[in-house]
């Protein structure tokens, strides 16, 4: 499993938008909007923008799904 350090963690936001998540996990935004469709993920709607929660990261990071490191 891939390490992550704390403080990278933090620095990240608590919500990221689709094309900050798709980087953070090296696959296209059309990777994460298929996710999102398939609710392999959560999101949340903020003034009509989708926003993933940082958790997300973590948790599928933890379960094996393609990352790159921070």
């Amino acid at each position: 499993m891939l390490q992550v350090e704390v403080e990278d963690l933090k620095a990240l936001p608590d919500f990221l938008t689709i094309q900050q998540f798709a980087q953070l996990h090296g696959v296209t935004s059309r990777t994460i909007e298929r996710w999102l469709s398939e609710r392999r993920i959560d999101s949340l709607k903020v003034c009509g923008s989708i926003r993933i929660p940082k958790v997300e990261y973590v948790r599928l990071m933890s379960t094996g799904y393609r990352t790159r490191s921070l």
